[in-house]
This record gives C-alpha cells, sequence and structure tokens, in this order.
C-alpha cells in the first residue's frame, strides 16, 4: 500500500485496534495495528519470517484477538489529527521493518509523532519525542 494515500485522502484518526495473539488465555503479542481513519483503514502486520512491516488494508489473517487501544499512548494524543506524514523506516540490512507517523491538523500545530517498528515479531510502539537540549 502506498503511504501517500494516507496522508492525502483518508483524514483524521479517529479509531485504533490492536491485534494480539492469544496463548493459553494469555493475551501477549501485537502481532497488527489497526489505524481507522475517517475515510479507510490501515493494518501494520509483523511478517514473523523476516521481522519486516506490512502495511495493508486487510486485516491480519489468522486468529487473534482484537482491542481497542485508542484511549492509551501515544494514541490518545493521536486521535482526531490527520497523517502529515509517513516514513518508511529500513534497518541496517535494508529491511523495511518500521513506519514513523508524524500527527496533526496542520504543519503549525504541534505534532504527535509515533514510530512502529516490528522487533521479534511484534509490533511496538514508541512516541518520539523533540530534545530540547539546546546544545545539541
Amino acid at each position: 500500500m502506498d503511504t501517500y494515500i494516507i496522508c492525502e485522502e483518508y483524514g483524521k484518526l479517529r479509531d485504533v485496534v490492536g491485534h494480539f495473539l492469544e496463548e493459553d488465555g494469555i493475551i501477549n503479542m501485537l502481532i497488527s495495528l489497526e489505524l481507522v481513519f475517517e475515510n479507510g483503514k490501515v493494518f501494520h502486520e509483523a511478517i514473523p519470517e523476516t521481522d519486516q512491516i506490512s502495511v495493508r488494508q486487510a486485516p491480519p489473517s489468522g486468529e487473534c484477538v482484537a482491542l481497542p487501544i485508542a484511549e492509551s499512548e501515544p494514541w490518545s494524543f493521536a486521535i482526531g489529527r490527520q497523517a502529515l506524514w509517513v516514513w518508511k523506516l529500513q534497518n541496517q540490512n535494508g529491511y523495511g521493518d518500521g513506519l514513523q507517523y508524524s500527527f496533526a491538523n496542520t504543519v503549525s500545530d504541534e505534532e504527535v509523532v509515533v514510530q512502529l517498528m516490528v522487533i521479534g515479531s511484534e509490533v511496538t510502539v514508541h512516541r518520539v519525542a523533540k530534545s530540547h537540549n539546546k546544545r545539541l
């Protein structure tokens, strides 16, 4: 899926759903992350064989437990904002193992930057903060 469409056509982020593996009654690994926008959904799925990230419009294949996570950080800060920028992240071995989103409604708004990375066959979520160290 072309991430350009997310920024240009999907509008504001409305909801976030995590798709987790359940083993022995314990919900543990986040294997897919669903971002629900005004005009579409995007699924970010971990590819276990390569630890790469897949970006698509279809839900994950296989059994998993879907849980709403929009009220948790960092998503609670991004709800109601659109994706202004999406970066594709690549590791030193050339694998596309992550994405970075910048959520804001205008370029002058304070942005919420969220990074999705596949580590150990799991989608991990990180909020990126701007350094306030003036000496950098």
